[in-house]
């Protein structure tokens, strides 16, 4: 929804016409949801951070914090596994060789972790 100018991520109940409450304090784009329901993630207003508001859903909403999870600087997509919230984060390398001989391949990253910010839990 927008508010004062800038796109920001709510919740509200659904079914029904309660209330809704903000997730986000900055602006927020690309909500998603984890497997488990108490965490909401979405991208910061520039598109530069993952962004994640652990929330309490009873007996009304209330975000008990906010913590930048990781840079997206350079990422084409990020997604949530809906089966057990492992994050997946698509980058274009720079450095890497383009042309018809790389054209299909697929780089994986080992211990990616090593990126997140310092205190972020790579399990969630």
């Amino acid at each position: 929804a927008e508010l004062a100018g800038r796109q920001e991520i709510f919740v509200r109940s659904f079914p029904g016409d309660g209330g809704k409450w903000r997730i986000s304090e900055a602006g927020g784009l690309k909500p998603s949801w984890s497997p488990d329901g108490r965490t909401l993630y979405y991208e910061d207003p520039s598109g530069s951070w993952l962004m994640a508001a652990e929330l309490r859903l009873d007996p009304t909403p209330a975000v008990l914090g906010r913590r930048r999870v990781l840079s997206l600087t350079g990422a084409t997509f990020w997604t949530l596994d809906p089966g057990d919230g492992r994050l997946l984060v698509g980058r274009v390398d720079p450095r890497a060789s383009r042309g018809p001989d790389r054209e299909g391949d697929l780089d994986v990253v080992l211990d990616w972790s090593g990126g997140l910010e310092p205190g972020a839990d790579p399990g969630s």
